[in-house]
């Protein structure tokens, strides 16, 4: 499969696909580094069951608890693809027709529908709830909703189930399959509440010149709704007056490095494709604009205690700076409260 030289994308992909596999590949990227490993090609880089093998350990938190072999031949590369299909089985991830020979015969499109299943069940659902504290375990949240389309017909690539059904053809695969068992009466769950959740979260740049969310696509193009989020959570972090909707590449990248450089949230991703793709994928979008929103919660969680303990502090007529965790001295800082309190000054006998 040859790629495209300047974004090492496989070049038969169209423009919206090209996007969900930079963006997806970006996700496993930042996943995967967390152990000091790397990930160019998603068609090629899971096939030993290495780094998928990392993946889901890192994602769940868990040991597999079986070694990997080297792998130096097709045999070997499916028992260390079978070592993750069996564990995802255990934990209840479940995918839909895929199995560990679609992964070695460098299956694109079912490829991507896993990152995708992965991104919903331990990424997405954090930016549901207060803090980042969301619905990652439950079990159906990976399942898209029957109703689940992309505006843009974008439902051939990466899209979780619905993605995988059908496409491999691989019915007699003799290694395992994780497969897909929905729980009857489970409610709006996965991918369409959390759609629902982003849009509703929206809201509250509703106000902003220029700013008018009726899609996780579109609206979101020329950069001006990512410049409103940012500003309504800090506005002295962007001048939103300057900002112009016509000015598309410019307002995406200041967006995505204020968001990076001030909320750590990975850029997932490209301006370019934001701006230049006609129908942008959906799913990239909510990706990146998930992990805003949980980077803007759990900053506001922190800025929260920071006014808490800044009123304390003042009300005790103490400096207020020496809250600052970034400059603090450690000859000015104190503790206080349960625990702290000097008990006896007698030495022990």
């Amino acid at each position: 499969m040859s790629t495209n030289q300047h974004d090492d994308v496989p070049s038969s992909l169209q423009d919206w696909e090209r996007m969900q596999y930079k963006s997806f590949r970006k996700w496993a990227q930042v996943k995967l580094s967390q152990r000091e490993l790397t990930l160019n090609k998603l068609e090629k880089d899971f096939e030993d069951g290495v780094k998928l093998f990392h993946l889901l350990e890192i994602l769940t938190k868990k040991k597999i608890g079986q070694p990997l072999t080297v792998a130096r031949s097709r045999i070997q590369c499916v028992s260390n693809l079978g070592l993750s299909f069996s564990f995802m089985q255990r934990e209840a991830i479940r995918l839909e027709n895929i199995g560990v020979e679609d992964i070695l015969d460098g299956n694109l499109k079912l490829i991507l529908g896993m990152v995708w299943t992965f991104i919903v069940k331990f990424d997405l659902g954090f930016a549901m709830t207060p803090g980042g504290r969301g619905t990652n375990n439950d079990s159906n949240s990976n399942s898209n909703s029957p109703n689940d389309s992309n505006n843009n017909n974008n439902s051939n690539l990466g899209s979780g189930t619905q993605a995988s059904a059908g496409l491999s053809g691989k019915n007699n695969n003799s290694t395992p399959k994780a497969t897909s068992k929905k729980t009857a009466g489970s409610g709006p769950k996965g991918y369409a509440a959390i759609k629902e959740f982003l849009l509703d979260y929206c809201k509250r740049i509703g106000h902003y010149k220029g700013v008018n969310i009726t899609n996780l696509t579109t609206s979101f193009q020329d950069g001006v709704a990512f410049s409103a989020l940012i500003h309504y959570h800090n506005p002295n972090l962007i001048d939103f007056d300057s900002v112009n909707p016509q000015d598309k590449m410019v307002n995406l990248k200041n967006a995505f490095d204020i968001l990076e450089d001030e909320y750590d949230v990975p850029q997932y991703l490209d301006p370019r494709d934001m701006a230049n793709v006609k129908n942008p994928d959906e799913k990239s979008i909510v990706t990146y604009l998930a992990s805003c929103v949980a980077a803007f919660q759990n900053k506001g969680s922190q800025d929260a205690k920071t006014a808490i303990a800044a009123a304390a502090f003042s009300a005790m007529g103490i400096d207020t700076s020496i809250i600052s965790t970034q400059n603090a001295d450690p000859k000015k800082c104190f503790a206080f409260g349960p625990g702290c309190e000097l008990i006896s000054t007698a030495e022990p006998a």
